[in-house]
Order: structure tokens, then C-alpha cells, then sequence
């Protein structure tokens, strides 16, 4: 058996020599396939799996690296366009073998959007999110499914993503079939019904837009993108993740290996898109759709975890699920999608080896679609371990603030946060009780203890308080340091309305009062009373920027009132009057929140 550190050097110097030559399906003879392959996985060379021999695709120069090493490849097949493949096998519903090339999956999502609008918006993800265009100019399409889906909805979120590796057809295949099946049994499926009112649901079918068209116009052995460096050409995305980029068991960091896994992490504009789509979405579960092997790969390919058990456990639930008989395994490499997921945002989130090849007959692969379905159906019914939102105390806005486990020491760079535009935070923990930190700049870290119950949702909702000035958060019905918001709903005219709140006690000193406007331009006026008396402060604001906010200093020490100096513990009432001069479309509300805080 040729040696491990002989592999590396050997990939190391033959692969950047081999950017445009033409790839190739080999497979080598070995006593001991299992060890074998291992070897070459961690050298960086593209082996396929799913197979009992061990078969691997490579570059001219990566065959010759092989053969000097003492191996004897087999040759397959070379790579060629798919086009002329799947011609040679009949056309299926006009399309060559069936398959769909990139114009007609996206054709096919903006028909489901057409024919379902109340569940069904595609989203360009690159213009959506802000991220940039694929080598080749390209954005990532994908089909968001939810109950209300013009809205943002505060409901956990699935993805499933598919072809990160481009060569890999069937798996689009499984992404249409989930989409025609969540659309159309909508309604009429109570399951389906269910899941679709419950999430907000987002199916990526072509992750690597480029890499596929080139596989259907040219080589259908393609598995990396397809931008350029001066040694080599594409970036294996499913390599190029930030979670265990810069460990020992990530891609090769030559750009002409096969398993390339980019100049820096996060370094492609397609794992940029979905990075930005996952920052806004929070997903809470997570497919990620590959070929070939029939098995769920879960966990890190080096680093151990100490909740292994618990994901193995559930990778063979879904798998059982899925009908692949329990099948799983750790996954290849590091820094693939389903760990970012998994050890960035706390998702439950898995990989799925789909099928016996990357491109079986097309009846093949739509049974294989079929019997997927019921995996996905089976996550969508699972509970979220733990989850819920992190807010300001005063405000009750979002805060993305970072979650650890208290006691717990995770091997490989692992974080969690909350975000999004609910704050919303989800943690996948097996059965047991845990103390779970919170924090965030400029606010007091939390620390609260949860229990997790198997196959149970446990909520945890935090609320941080800003370790500032002392705050006194003012509502109705609230009291002294309660979170609270003073909300006034009235129609645009020139008429004052108002609200008397409730009173607060507040200790001697200064202090001041907050507002944060949300309107064009509105004057605000404010009456402080002692004892009920005669009013000793007023003051005119106007908001002319919606994110605007003033203060308004009131020294206790020195009061402008008859009654004399303001004892500590004494009682203030707020009364609070505005006029509209400009607010908006007839019947809008206005919602104000008020924050007491001392000066600094």
C-alpha cells in the first residue's frame, strides 16, 4: 500500500498541471478498497462513493501521479458533454434521457410559482441578498414554499440544497420532485398542510450554475464551479465552507485537484449566496442533497464531537426514513455545507448520498425522487430540540448575539448565534439539561438553564438588557424595569391624540427620556407631573429621519416646580401627546418606544 504522505506530495505535484485536460473515470485494484480509498480521500483526490471498487476521477497528470505511486488504473470512461450522452438514450418529454438542463429548472420553479402564488416566490438569491454573480455571471435561483409566502414569517425554516457537485443530476431531480410535492399536496395532504403552515420552506435545486451547464455542454465528469486561476480551473464548493476549512481533513489547496477547496474560506460567490441567504433565514433544518452511496453522512471527517451519538442516532432515523436501511457515515472532508450549518448556526442539518451514480437512467432517478420524499417529509414532522428568540428588554428588536453552552468544549471552532429578523436561534441537543450564555456588545450576558426532552420542542426566549445606562422601560401596565412599548395608533390629521401612562418610580438623580421616531416628521410633547400637579417640563421634538431618536434631560436635583426638591423614591407620570404633520397612508399605526435611561 503506497503511503499516505506519499499520496499528498504526489497530489501536490501533479495537480496543478493538469487545469483543461480532459478528466477521467478510473478504478483501482487494492486488498484493502476501505483503506485505499481512505487514503486518497485525504490526499485530496475525487473519490467516488457508493461503489465496492474503488473508482476515482481524475486529471491526466493525477493518473500518471497514481501509476508512478505503484497503482494500476482501470480506465473507465472519459468525461464528455452530457448533451450527446443522454441522446444517445432517447428523448423523454422533449428533453434529451429527461433530464432538465439549467433553463428549464428554472423554467420549471417560475411555472410552480405561477401556478401556486400563495405558497410559491422565486428569489434570486444573489439579488435578493446581495451577493455577487458566479464566475460566469450567473445568480443562485431558489423556490421559497410557505403558507403566507409575500411575508417574512417568524416560523422555523428548512432548506434543501442540491448539485453542489454539478456532475450529481439526480439530485435536482429529488429538489423538483420535493417541490411538486409540497405545491400540489398542499391543501389536500394534511401532512404536506401542515409542514407548509408550519415553515418557511426553501429548495435550492442547482447550486453550481456554472459547473452544470458545463457539464451538460462538455464534460459530464465536472464537479468543482468553473472559475479560473492561473493553475487550474473551478472550486470544489462543497469544500469551501468556513466550519473546518483550515483543518487536516478539509479540500486540496491545489486548484487543479478535483476536491480544490478554494484560495480562502467562503471564497466563491455561490457559497457566498448561500451564506447570506442562511444569515437572513436562520434555517433550523438542513438537506443537503448529493450522489452516489444511498446513506446520510453526518458529524466531521476528522475532528470528533461530543454529541457524535446523538448524531449518529438521527442520521440513522432519517435514513431508516428515507428507506437507505440505516445506512450513514462520517462525511469525506471537512468544510462542507451541512457543517456549516451544523457548527455556525446550530441547525439539525445532514448530507444525503442519493442513488448508485451521478447520472442513472432518468426513470432511475425519479424513483429514486420518490422514495427521498419520505425523508423529507419525516424532518419537516421533527421537533426542533431547543429554540427561540433573543431581543432587546427596552426596544423588543432582534439582537444577534452569540450562544455557547456552558460547561461544553467544542472541538472545531463551533458557534452559535441568534439574527434574522426575529432574532430567532435554534440549538440541535440531544436529550438533557444544559446552561446555555448569551451575549451580545453592549448589552449583560444571560445565562439560563434548559432541558431538552427527546423528540420534544423546548422554547427559550431571552430577553438582553443593555449594560449601558440604567434602563426603565415605560408601557401601559408595566412596571419599574419591566420590558414595555408605548404604542399610539391614530389616522393621519390634525387632531392631538394621547396617552396617559402608567406611573414609575424613579430614584434622584438626571435622566433622560428616549425616543426613537418612526415617521417622516411628527411633533412630540412631554408633560412630567409631581404629585399630580401642575406640569413642569415640555418639550417640542421633531423626527425628520425615520431612524432618528431625542432625548430630553430632566435634572431632579434642581426641578422647575413649586413643590420644591424631588425626594428619591418619588412618583412621575408621563403624559404623552402627539400631531400629525405628515404621517403616512390614511389608517397606518405608530408605534413609539420609549426608553428612561440615566445619562452617562
Amino acid at each position: 500500500m503506497t503511503s499516505f504522505k506519499f499520496l499528498c506530495v504526489s497530489l501536490l505535484v501533479f495537480s496543478g498541471l493538469s487545469a483543461g485536460q480532459t478528466l477521467q473515470r478510473i478504478s483501482l485494484d487494492s486488498n484493502n478498497p476501505s483503506a485505499l480509498r481512505a487514503q486518497l480521500e485525504q490526499a485530496g483526490f475525487d473519490v467516488l462513493e457508493g461503489n465496492p471498487q474503488v473508482e476515482v476521477v481524475v486529471t491526466r497528470a493525477e493518473r500518471a501521479a497514481l501509476v508512478s505511486m505503484g497503482l494500476h488504473p482501470v480506465w473507465i470512461e472519459n468525461g464528455r458533454a452530457l448533451s450527446g450522452i443522454l441522446a444517445g438514450q432517447g428523448l423523454e418529454d422533449g428533453v434529451p434521457g429527461g433530464y432538465k438542463d439549467l433553463a428549464q429548472i428554472n423554467a420549471h420553479l417560475a411555472q410552480t410559482a405561477m401556478d401556486h402564488p400563495t405558497i410559491c416566490q422565486v428569489v434570486d438569491l444573489s439579488a435578493t441578498f446581495g451577493a455577487p454573480l458566479t464566475a460566469e455571471g450567473r445568480s443562485l435561483i431558489a423556490l421559497k414554499i410557505s403558507d403566507n409566502v409575500a411575508l417574512e414569517e417568524d416560523e422555523p425554516a428548512l432548506l434543501i440544497a442540491s448539485a453542489h457537485h454539478c456532475r450529481e443530476l439526480v439530485t435536482p431531480v429529488i429538489a423538483l420532485a420535493a417541490i411538486d410535492h409540497l405545491t400540489d399536496g398542499y391543501g389536500t395532504l394534511p401532512s404536506v398542510t401542515q409542514a407548509v403552515d408550519d415553515h418557511a420552506i426553501w429548495i435550492l435545486p442547482i447550486c453550481n450554475p456554472d459547473g452544470y451547464e458545463y457539464v451538460f455542454n462538455s464534460n459530464n465528469l465536472w464537479r468543482k464551479n468553473r472559475r479560473v486561476f492561473s493553475s487550474g480551473v473551478g472550486v470544489d464548493l462543497n469544500r469551501n465552507y468556513p466550519q473546518g476549512w483550515t483543518n487536516n481533513c478539509s479540500g486540496s489547496s491545489s486548484a487543479g485537484s478535483n476536491t480544490y477547496k478554494g484560495p480562502s474560506e467562503a471564497s466563491e460567490a455561490e457559497t457566498q449566496a448561500i451564506i447570506a441567504l442562511s444569515e437572513a433565514v436562520r434555517f433550523a433544518k438542513v438537506i443537503d442533497f448529493h450522489s452516489s452511496g444511498r446513506e446520510v453522512l453526518w458529524g466531521y471527517a476528522c475532528p470528533t464531537h461530543p454529541f457524535d451519538t446523538y448524531m449518529y442516532d438521527e442520521a440513522v432515523a432519517i435514513s431508516q426514513a428515507t428507506g437507505y436501511l440505516g445506512d450513514e457515515r462520517r462525511p469525506s472532508a471537512d468544510g462542507e455545507h451541512q457543517q456549516w450549518h451544523q457548527g455556525r448556526r446550530g441547525a439539525w442539518s445532514v448530507l444525503i448520498e442519493t442513488a448508485t451514480s451521478f447520472q442513472p437512467s432518468y426513470t432511475s432517478a425519479q424513483t429514486e425522487a420518490a422514495q427521498v420524499l419520505a425523508g423529507i417529509d419525516w424532518l419537516l414532522a421533527r421537533s426542533i430540540p431547543v429554540s427561540g428568540h433573543v431581543t432587546g428588554s427596552c426596544t423588543g428588536a432582534p439582537i444577534e448575539a452569540d450562544i455557547s453552552i456552558v460547561g461544553i468544549t467544542l472541538p472545531d471552532g463551533e458557534e452559535n448565534s441568534s439574527g434574522g429578523a426575529f432574532g430567532r436561534w435554534h440549538a440541535n441537543l440531544p436529550p438533557g439539561t444544559y446552561t446555555l450564555r448569551f451575549e451580545a456588545s453592549g448589552h449583560t450576558p444571560q445565562q439560563h438553564q434548559v432541558t431538552v426532552v427527546a423528540g420534544a420542542a423546548t422554547t427559550l426566549d431571552v430577553q438582553l438588557v443593555s449594560n449601558g445606562p440604567e434602563e426603565y422601560c415605560i408601557a401601559a401596565a408595566n412596571s419599574t424595569g419591566q420590558v414595555g412599548r408605548m404604542n399610539i395608533v391614530g389616522q393621519p390629521s390634525v387632531s392631538a391624540n394621547n396617552l396617559t401612562l402608567q406611573s414609575y418610580q424613579l430614584p434622584p438623580g438626571q435622566f433622560c427620556l428616549f425616543v426613537y421616531g418612526q415617521t417622516e416628521t411628527i411633533t412630540l410633547s412631554y408633560d412630567g407631573f409631581l404629585c399630580f400637579a401642575n406640569p413642569i417640563i415640555r418639550h417640542q421634538l421633531a423626527f425628520t429621519d425615520p431612524s432618528g431618536q431625542a432625548s430630553i434631560p430632566i435634572d431632579l436635583a434642581n426641578p422647575v416646580h413649586p413643590a420644591g426638591l424631588i425626594l428619591a423614591g418619588s412618583t412621575w407620570n408621563f403624559q404623552t401627546f402627539y400631531r400629525d404633520t405628515g404621517f403616512g397612508a390614511t389608517g397606518a399605526n405608530l408605534t413609539l418606544p420609549l426608553r428612561v435611561t440615566f445619562c452617562p
